[in-house]
């Protein structure tokens, strides 16, 4: 199968492919239907799901972090959290 890139699937069809993937885990077929709907890969699905909860992981550890002084430009403290 030849890869097709997307350009059509803007940031907010993105985040939610990605809602339905997170609401839906753990259904059986659940991810084949959601690829289907969106005419995408499942491989491609989970990439997007893979980058969200990189993102998601990236988020917590900058709102876990003790010092205030995090969330001014501290990215490097906050993504050695998320590698923990």
């Amino acid at each position: 199968m030849k890869f097709t890139r997307r350009h059509d699937l803007d940031p907010q069809t993105r985040i939610e492919i990605v809602k339905d993937v997170w609401i839906n885990q753990g259904l059986y077929g659940k991810m084949t239907q959601i690829a289907q709907e969106y005419h995408i890969s499942r491989t491609f699905l989970y990439q997007l799901r893979h980058g969200a909860e990189i993102i998601s992981r990236f988020i917590s550890a900058c709102i876990m972090a003790s010092a205030p002084e995090h969330f001014s430009g501290r990215i490097t403290h906050c993504l050695k959290h998320v590698a923990a």
